[in-house]
């Protein structure tokens, strides 16, 4: 059982923080491009009409309510889809680390007192699968 444990030996390529930062910068910046475009096209078209002589101006909103409502409907997915994601590889170098403290500790203990641990540890999951369903 104790061989369950053994760390993974094979390289992993890794990521700095600065790489980390480089990204999110590049999301901030990506979004904040995407949602200039859109206000300034929103912008544009409303202009634009106004230019060619719609001057009622129910049906200049009414035409510029559609490309904004879109834009803003675009804009709030991207930018919530970076913030998830941003999220989850946070908390997923946060497991990486602690999976490797926890085969360094386990690597440390003597075999026997390993396996104690194992069962243990085995013993508590199947406890708490069992209440959850």
């Amino acid at each position: 059982m104790v061989d369950d444990i053994t760390p993974n030996t094979k390289s992993t390529p890794k990521t700095s923080p600065q790489t980390d930062s480089s990204v999110d910068q590049m999301r901030t910046r990506y979004g904040y491009y995407i949602a200039m475009t859109g206000i300034i096209l929103s912008a544009v078209i409303a202009l634009f009409l106004v230019v060619v002589g719609w001057k009622v101006s129910s049906d200049v909103v009414a035409v510029v309510g559609v490309f904004t409502s879109v834009t803003g409907t675009l804009v709030g997915a991207f930018l919530g889809v970076q913030v998830g994601s941003a999220g989850k590889e946070a908390d997923q170098q946060e497991r990486k680390n602690a999976q490797k403290l926890t085969a360094r500790a386990m690597g440390a203990l003597e075999p026997d007192k390993a396996e104690k641990v194992l069962k243990e540890h085995y013993a508590l999951i199947e406890g708490q699968h069992k209440q959850n369903h």
